[in-house]
């Protein structure tokens, strides 16, 4: 099946002053390359998350957990948990804080932003690999990859090296060994992935923190891990507070699992 992995980038460009703020431009790291000096990608997309707490990962996917590469921060809830309805509040409270942030959004096989019969479509059913369609307000960058069971991570955060961003905010690609947020909701009626799973470094959930959600837990039989943040789904301003303050605990750690896990 045909896959299309797509990068739209809005025109706009703030300047120097307004995107700087108190945050450092981020120098990406140089990654491996294989023979035709593409960046190696070895990540196995299967991989599931007790194995990637302490397996192996590919060199070019450890290079981009390190402190002086680009904050990565996953996204991570079962379906209507309400992800990005989350993120469009977010947005524009990181925005406000001076955060130039980057959305790498998992999507269906068959999705396609491109309209038939236009001519971009047309060269790209005639063989253009990438396409790069263009106006004085945004670009979009089209690659067909008929070839890859699933959407490669590694390859995707790739296509935004020499960008100023401040954070990229992955939603999907919840296999990968990469820090993340979980959102959970009760009602939704499915399991709590950080119980068993290290790389989620806080989970939101409705209630306050200062206040016991019987709900919550009393649905899981065991403690919560200790070295797991816990914050207020229902508060837009404290989960920005956070998601504004990754960059900074990132450069001092780079990507890192959590310690604890649930037993």
């Amino acid at each position: 099946m045909w896959v299309d992995a797509i990068r739209i980038i809005e025109s706009y460009r703030p300047s120097r002053r307004e995107h700087a703020g108190n945050l450092k431009r981020i120098v990406m790291p140089e990654l491996p390359t294989d023979a035709m000096g593409r960046e190696a990608s070895t990540v196995p997309h299967s991989c599931s998350s007790a194995d990637t707490g302490g397996g192996t990962m590919s060199p070019g996917w450890a290079a981009r957990l390190a402190a002086s590469a680009c904050p990565l921060l996953g996204i991570a809830a079962w379906s209507g948990t309400g992800k990005t309805t989350l993120l469009e509040q977010l947005l524009p409270a990181l925005r406000e804080r001076g955060l130039r942030v980057a959305v790498i959004k998992h999507a269906h096989h068959a999705f396609d932003v491109d309209t038939p019969g236009k001519d971009s479509h047309r060269l790209r059913s005639a063989g253009a690999t990438p396409m790069l369609v263009a106006s004085a307000r945004r670009f979009a960058l089209m690659m067909e990859t008929p070839d890859q069971e699933e959407a490669d991570l590694e390859q995707l955060v790739a296509q935004l090296d020499g960008l100023a961003v401040d954070l990229i905010l992955v939603e999907g690609f919840k296999q990968w060994p990469l820090p993340k947020l979980e959102l959970h909701r009760a009602a939704v009626g499915k399991p709590l992935r950080a119980l068993h799973d290290p790389w989620i470094r806080a989970l939101a959930v409705p209630g306050s923190m200062d206040e016991p959600d019987d709900e919550l837990d009393g649905e899981f039989p065991v403690a919560l891990p200790a070295d797991l943040t816990r914050l207020d789904l229902d508060d837009i301003d404290a989960l920005a507070a956070w998601v504004a303050a990754w960059p900074v605990q990132w450069r001092l750690n780079g990507g890192q699992p959590r310690q604890e896990v649930a037993s």
